[in-house]
C-alpha cells in the first residue's frame, strides 16, 4: 500500500516538472488565443496565428524553423530579442544556409512587430501582406530578407548574404537606417518607397524602382554594380548619394521623372539613359577610376535632360549625348583625356557657363543644334587637339574662350572647326591654336572674333561666308585666309605680328571698313591673294 502511494506522488511530481519546462516543439500548431513563447521552440510543422490572436515571443527565445516550416500570422506577432533559424543541414554544397525554412508570413490583415530580432536560413525572412513594424531587424542567409506587399516600416535593418533582393516592395515601405551587404539587389520596388540613411556594400543593383514612387536620401554605395535604377512610370527622387567603385551610378533607361540632387561618387560610369524624357542631375561630383574606355555620361534624351553643377574628373570620355530631346548642361566642369562632350542626333544641346578640359577634343557635335550661353571655356591639353568640332546644325554662342598652351612645333591644332553649319556668335576667343577658327561651307554672323597665338592661321573661311563686327588676330603666319569663293564682311580688322595679315584667295571677296595692321612682316603686303 505504501509503495502505491509513493508511485502516485512520483507521477504527480513528474507532471508538475513537465509543465514547468520550456516549450520544446510546435506540432501543426494553430494559435487561436493569446500565447507566449520563451526558451527554445522547434517547429515540427507550420504555425498559424489566427486572426484576433496574439503570439508574443519573449527576449532570448530561440525558434528553430526546422525543415521548411512557416510561421503564418493572420492575427498579431510581437517578438523582441528573439532569434529565428533552422538547424537543418543544407543538402547542396553551394548552399550558405538559405531557404531551409520558409520564414515569417504576415497575411492580409495580420500584424507583426519585430524588435531586436535575428532571422537566418529562411526562404524569405519576413513576407508581409499586412502590416510590418521592424526595429533592429537582422536577416542573414536567405533568398529574400523582406518582401512587402502591404505596409512596412523598417528601422535599423541589417541584411547579409541574400541571394536576391534584400528588400522587395510592392506595397508601401518606409526604410530608415539600413546596412545591406552581399545581395543581388538592395531594394527593389514597384510600389511606394521612402528610404533614408541606407548603406550598401557588395550589391549588384542598389535601389531599383520599376513603377510607383521612390524617394531616397542619404544613401552610400560601396562596390556596387548599379546604384540607382529607374524607368518610365516611376517618380524617382534621390538626394545626398555617395559611393565608391560603382560600375554605374544611375541607370535611367526611359525615365520620365527622375531627379538626383547632391552626389559624390567614384566609379566607371555616372549615367546611362536609353530614352529619357525628363531627368535632372544637380550638384553631382564624379571621379572616374575605371580602367577601360568608358564614357561617364551616356544619355539618349527624347525630352528635357538637365545636368546642373556637374563635375567630372579624370575621365577618358566625358559625355556621349544623343536623341531628339534637349540636353542642358549648366555650371558644370568636365575633364576628359579623349573628348569632353560628343553630341549627335536631331535634338538640341545647351551649355551654360561651363568648362571643358580635354586632350583630343573638347566638344564634338553632329547635326545637333547647340546653344552656348553665358561664358563657356574649353581648355585643350595637347598639340593637335580640336577644341570644338561642329558638323551640321545651328549654333548660337554668347561668350566662348577656347585655349591651350603655346607649342612652337604644333601645326595641326584647331580652336573651332565648323563644317556645313550656321553660327551666330557674340564673342569667340581662341588662344595658341595653330588655326584659331576654320569654316567650310558654313555661314558665320558675329560680333567679335579674337585669335591670339598659334602658328598658321587666325580665322579661315573655305567656301563660306561671314559677317563680323571685329576680328583681331595676333602672332599667326596669316591672320585671315579666304579660299574657294568665300565672302567676308568686317567692320574692323586688326592684324598684329603676321607675315600676311589678310590673304584673299581666288573668287573670294572681303569687305572691311577699318583695316589695321601692327608690326607685320615688311616683306609681305598687308593684303595679298587673287581675290
Amino acid at each position: 500500500m505504501r509503495q502505491c502511494q509513493l508511485s502516485s506522488q512520483f507521477i504527480v511530481a513528474l507532471l508538475l516538472s513537465t509543465l514547468l519546462l520550456p516549450l520544446l516543439s510546435a506540432n501543426n500548431s494553430v494559435i487561436s488565443e493569446d500565447t507566449t513563447w520563451s526558451g527554445s521552440i522547434t517547429l515540427d510543422a507550420d504555425v498559424v496565428v489566427e486572426s484576433g490572436s496574439v503570439l508574443t515571443i519573449e527576449p532570448g527565445t530561440l525558434i528553430d524553423g526546422g525543415d521548411g516550416h512557416t510561421i503564418e500570422v493572420s492575427g498579431s506577432l510581437i517578438a523582441e530579442g528573439a532569434h529565428f533559424l533552422s538547424s537543418i543541414t543544407p543538402t547542396a554544397q553551394s548552399s550558405h544556409g538559405q531557404g531551409l525554412w520558409q520564414g515569417i508570413v504576415v497575411t492580409p490583415g495580420g500584424y507583426a512587430s519585430l524588435n531586436n530580432v535575428i532571422i537566418e536560413n529562411a526562404n524569405v525572412g519576413v513576407k508581409s501582406e499586412g502590416s510590418l513594424l521592424a526595429d533592429d531587424l537582422t536577416v542573414n542567409d536567405a533568398y529574400f530578407a523582406v518582401k512587402n506587399y502591404g505596409h512596412a516600416h523598417l528601422i535599423d535593418l541589417t541584411t547579409d548574404s541574400i541571394d536576391y533582393d534584400a528588400v522587395f516592395n510592392q506595397g508601401v515601405a518606409i526604410i530608415e537606417d539600413a546596412e545591406l551587404t552581399n545581395s543581388s539587389a538592395g531594394i527593389y520596388s514597384n510600389g511606394t518607397l521612402t528610404a533614408a540613411r541606407i548603406n550598401m556594400g557588395y550589391v549588384g543593383s542598389g535601389i531599383v524602382a520599376v513603377s510607383g514612387l521612390a524617394i531616397v536620401d542619404n544613401v552610400a554605395f560601396s562596390d556596387v554594380s548599379v546604384g540607382l535604377s529607374s524607368s518610365q512610370g516611376v517618380k524617382f527622387v534621390a538626394s545626398n548619394i555617395t559611393g565608391n567603385h560603382l560600375n554605374l551610378l544611375v541607370d535611367m533607361a526611359d525615365s520620365n521623372d527622375f531627379t538626383l540632387s547632391t552626389a559624390t561618387v567614384t566609379g566607371t560610369s555616372l549615367v546611362k539613359a536609353s530614352a529619357a524624357t525628363k531627368a535632372t542631375l544637380h550638384n553631382v561630383s564624379f571621379v572616374y577610376n575605371g580602367v577601360g574606355q568608358d564614357t561617364v555620361v551616356t544619355q539618349h534624351c527624347l525630352g528635357l535632360c538637365v545636368l546642373d553643377n556637374l563635375s567630372i574628373t579624370n575621365s577618358i570620355r566625358g559625355m556621349a549625348l544623343s536623341g531628339s530631346g534637349h540636353h542642358t548642361i549648366i555650371s558644370s566642369d568636365i575633364e576628359a583625356s579623349e573628348y569632353g562632350i560628343r553630341a549627335t542626333g536631331n535634338g538640341n544641346l545647351s551649355i551654360d557657363n561651363s568648362s571643358i578640359s580635354a586632350n583630343a577634343s573638347g566638344l564634338i557635335t553632329r547635326n545637333i543644334n547647340t546653344y552656348l550661353l553665358g561664358e563657356n571655356q574649353i581648355l585643350m591639353q595637347q598639340s593637335g587637339a580640336i577644341g570644338i568640332d561642329f558638323l551640321g546644325g545651328i549654333h548660337q554662342i554668347d561668350g566662348l574662350t577656347i585655349s591651350k598652351q603655346y607649342e612652337s612645333y604644333d601645326t595641326s591644332s584647331i580652336g573651332l572647326q565648323a563644317w556645313y553649319t550656321n553660327i551666330q556668335a557674340a564673342s569667340i576667343t581662341t588662344e595658341n591654336f595653330s588655326t584659331g577658327i576654320t569654316m567650310r561651307n558654313s555661314d558665320y554672323i558675329g560680333d567679335i572674333i579674337a585669335n591670339i597665338g598659334g602658328n598658321l592661321i587666325g580665322t579661315e573661311l573655305i567656301d563660306s561666308s561671314g559677317s563680323i563686327d571685329l576680328i583681331t588676330t595676333k602672332y599667326q603666319k596669316r591672320g585671315v585666309l579666304l579660299s574657294e569663293s568665300s565672302t567676308l564682311s568686317m567692320h574692323q580688322f586688326v592684324g598684329e605680328l603676321h607675315d600676311q595679315p589678310l590673304d584673299v584667295g581666288l573668287n573670294s571677296v572681303v569687305y572691311v571698313l577699318d583695316f589695321t595692321t601692327i608690326n607685320t612682316n615688311p616683306s609681305y603686303s598687308d593684303a595679298t591673294g587673287q581675290g
